[in-house]
């Protein structure tokens, strides 16, 4: 779901773009895989998956990993879709 999310270049920087054409739904779909991934794996888990796929951004090479974590859906604030 992230790297459709991210497309084939970065979003553009925070606000929903990082979303792309995803819903609600689908954003509330993410964020219980995420928690099932942190029950399961672990929070060490859940930053080795985080960074394995961040390599995967099209265009992520040319970005910080601060830039990457705010274009990037893996910075949504899952709290607002529970």
């Amino acid at each position: 779901m992230v790297l459709i999310a991210w497309g084939d270049h970065p979003p553009e920087r925070g606000g929903l773009s990082r979303f792309a054409w995803f819903e609600a739904s689908d954003v509330a779909l993410f964020c219980s895989i995420k928690d099932m991934v942190y029950r399961v794996y672990g929070e060490a888990g859940w930053e080795q998956f985080r960074l394995t796929t961040q390599a995967k951004f099209p265009g992520a090479s040319s970005l910080s990993p601060e830039e990457i974590w705010v274009r990037s859906m893996f910075s949504v604030r899952c709290e607002q879709f529970r």
